[in-house]
């Protein structure tokens, strides 16, 4: 009888102990009430769409959590440049950082492969790739290793939605990319693949790009569609080229420790907010960057180049001994097999 009334003690104990952790939290903290401030960095300023699908993802956050989120969200990188966000992610000072996976490259050097010029060139393919096992184990080895976790599903999110070169300039051929100076992101690979182009390149934060192009430091800049107006390069450079670089979606990276710290439901109200904002920009993009041309041709004296295949074919032909030599070296992340797949 003892026995059975110590069993019975023991495992009465242990289900009050698992209902007090589910109800209140590790912390002895009500869960349903614990509030959390997550602080969200970005480069791009709130007016450009992508800031206006940030915003909408941080009002439907709160909403969604019923105010137990409370989302800051700080663009135009007010908490600095791309090295430094992603530095303060890592040690939990922000908890999130919203941009393309590429720049995850300086932790895991598969992720540089997706802003090569001029390999990963349709929607389509990206999306497939980021679904891939290899993008997978990268995303693994980036939150085992380094804290980062990627939000949702890759490559809902669209960026651009194409890419295009910004310039004083217009750039029409191969022959026009020698020597132009070309404003660079921090990509030992991206550089040089735009180097073996011919371009001379320059290394600065995007938020200086308008005073770069207006004080003729540089001549132009790449950059996906939808960001030209916002960001108003137009005052400082009247040519506007497609390009159709490589295609851009973008990752709402977190801190992991951060993540795992909210309560389910709060994960999944950020779940759904996340793609609530994706939804946003696969109907918005397409339309913006329409718009956006109609307006910086018609009111800003734009000159818009669509260049045609037999260009943008040319720049790939140049480049692809470049990535096969590469490959053959594992370079940059790239791989025969990952060249056997994107190309």
């Amino acid at each position: 009888m003892r026995r059975k009334r110590f069993i019975l003690t023991i495992v009465m104990t242990v289900t009050v102990t698992l209902l007090f952790l589910t109800t209140w939290g590790s912390n002895g903290v009500f869960a349903g009430s614990q509030k959390f401030t997550w602080r969200i960095a970005t480069k791009m300023p709130p007016e450009s769409t992508e800031g206006q699908a940030f915003s909408l993802f941080a009002r439907r956050a709160e909403e969604l959590s019923n105010g137990r989120l409370k989302m800051l969200v700080f663009p135009s990188e007010q908490l600095g440049d791309i090295q430094t966000s992603l530095e303060m992610l890592r040690a939990g000072t922000i908890q999130m950082y919203l941009e393309a996976a590429a720049n995850f490259h300086i932790y895991v050097p598969g992720f540089d492969v997706l802003h090569l010029p001029y390999l990963i060139t349709s929607r389509e393919k990206l999306v497939e790739f980021f679904a891939s096992p290899l993008v997978e184990e990268w995303r693994e080895e980036l939150r085992k290793k380094y804290g980062v976790r990627f939000l949702g599903e890759l490559g809902k999110f669209v960026r651009g939605p194409w890419r295009c070169l910004i310039a004083t300039k217009p750039v029409l051929s191969l022959q026009d990319v020698q020597g132009l100076k070309l404003r660079m992101f921090r990509s030992e690979a991206y550089q040089a693949a735009w180097e073996y182009l011919g371009a001379d390149t320059i290394i600065l934060p995007w938020t200086e790009i308008y005073e770069a192009l207006k004080r003729g430091m540089i001549e132009g800049a790449t950059s996906p569609i939808g960001l030209v107006r916002g960001m108003k390069f137009y005052e400082a450079a009247k040519y506007l080229m497609r390009t159709n670089e490589y295609s851009q979606s973008l990752t709402f990276a977190m801190n992991d420790k951060n993540w795992e710290e909210l309560p389910p439901d709060l994960q999944k109200a950020l779940v759904q907010a996340y793609n609530e904002a994706c939804e946003f920009t696969q109907k918005v993009m397409y339309k913006e960057a329409e718009v956006a041309i109609k307006d910086m041709v018609e009111n800003e004296g734009v000159t818009f180049i669509w260049l045609p295949n037999t260009t943008l074919n040319e720049f790939k032909e140049k480049l692809m001994p470049l990535y096969e030599k590469w490959a053959k070296e594992k370079k940059y992340g790239l791989t025969e097999e990952i060249l056997k797949v994107l190309r």
